[in-house]
């Protein structure tokens, strides 16, 4: 893993193992796993960019890969490792969230809605494990969770009763698998 440094005056550095941090009871990191596998699974294989369409991801199981993505919003949320800090879930928000992972429920596709994106710099290493600090910003109101790691931006988009737009929902994860 490659972590990128805040201070302009320090080195980025290489760790060699992820995160561990035990936030899960044996039950629920048992329904994760299979998540995390599919997840990584697609992900080791090259298979969520560079089909027909490089900026497209087709063929998902939509109930896995969501679900493994709202867990690990639910789990940034809970952590206290450095990398997940600002990360911030409403009491409500949180609840839900809980529910509807422990549940099995993805929910639909506007309910934490995903969209992931792949950076693009010819500088850049993109087989390397690019790893930044996540954070909670708001935009137009609506609070937005974004990741960055393995040169993928990842957003969680809070807009429930909020209307953001087609240009937005668009980018979502779908049912279809897009």
């Amino acid at each position: 893993m490659y972590v990128l440094a805040e201070d302009p005056s320090q080195k980025n550095r290489t760790m060699q193992d992820g995160v561990k941090e035990y936030l899960l009871c044996g039950e629920c990191e048992a329904k994760r796993s299979k998540w995390e596998t599919y997840f990584s699974y697609k992900w080791h294989r090259g298979e969520l960019f560079g089909g027909s369409d490089p900026y497209r991801i087709d063929g998902l199981d939509y109930s896995k890969f969501k679900l493994f993505l709202m867990s690990t919003l639910f789990m940034a949320s809970v952590s206290r490792h450095p990398l997940f800090e600002e990360i911030e879930l409403t009491p409500s928000s949180f609840e839900k969230l809980r529910q509807m992972v422990n549940a099995g429920n993805p929910g639909e596709p506007d309910e934490y809605g995903c969209s992931i994106g792949m950076l693009e710099d010819k500088e850049i290493d993109l087989k390397k494990d690019l790893i930044d600090k996540a954070v909670t910003t708001k935009a137009h109101g609506f609070p937005i969770h974004r990741f960055l790691f393995g040169g993928f931006l990842l957003w969680f988009i809070e807009s429930e009763e909020m209307d953001i737009g087609q240009d937005i929902r668009k980018t979502y994860i779908t049912k279809e698998g897009t």
